[in-house]
């Protein structure tokens, strides 16, 4: 049910895929700093309750048909398959307050449907920043920037858009023309 959420033009499937799309980009293209902006600590970040309710919204207010389950029971299912993350370091017991834990086979798709929500949110945004290509690999994108853009400034400005989320920055090696991204020198 919350894989269907997953549907973003921006997320990239693999090396593959990328190389693809980029081979199809235009040749004007080549006139953009490539970048890679990159979340920290992402799974450890990802705020649950602006999680749950974005999955909620697309399953109850977007998404037909709706689920058979009450809303208000969905909700506390997501809560205690998310929130109730406990482990042991160095003997002792801890609770997991926000974030997903990071060895969980389910922490991938609310980290996903957060980003996902993130980047449909902040569109607009990126262009006026000088983004005129976003594409995202779980917790590192790849992006072309208007040559005029700074780098590190658009890197501080999209680590302002959430409090939860921040953002580092590697930059094209300008003397090979090049940055490395998933498994490929581009």
């Amino acid at each position: 049910m919350l894989s269907k959420i997953i549907r973003n033009e921006a997320v990239i499937k693999d090396t593959f895929a990328f190389v693809n799309q980029l081979r199809s980009l235009p040749k004007s293209a080549s006139k953009y700093k490539m970048v890679s902006f990159n979340i920290s600590s992402l799974y450890t970040n990802i705020p649950l309750n602006e999680t749950i309710e974005i999955i909620l919204k697309y399953l109850y207010d977007e998404n037909t048909p709706r689920p058979s389950m009450d809303r208000k029971d969905f909700k506390k299912l997501l809560e205690f398959t998310t929130k109730n993350s406990h482990f042991l370091f160095d003997g002792k017991m801890y609770d997991q307050i926000d974030g997903v834990s990071m060895g969980s086979p389910l922490s991938p798709l609310p980290a996903e449907i957060f980003l996902q929500g993130f980047e449909k949110k902040h569109l607009e945004l990126f262009d006026l920043m000088g983004i005129g290509y976003w594409k995202r690999y779980v917790d590192d994108t790849f992006v072309l920037l208007d040559p005029k853009a700074d780098p590190d400034d658009v890197c501080n400005r999209l680590s302002l858009c959430h409090p939860s989320i921040k953002f580092t920055v590697d930059k094209e090696n300008l003397e090979s023309n090049s940055i490395p991204f998933l498994d490929a020198l581009v």
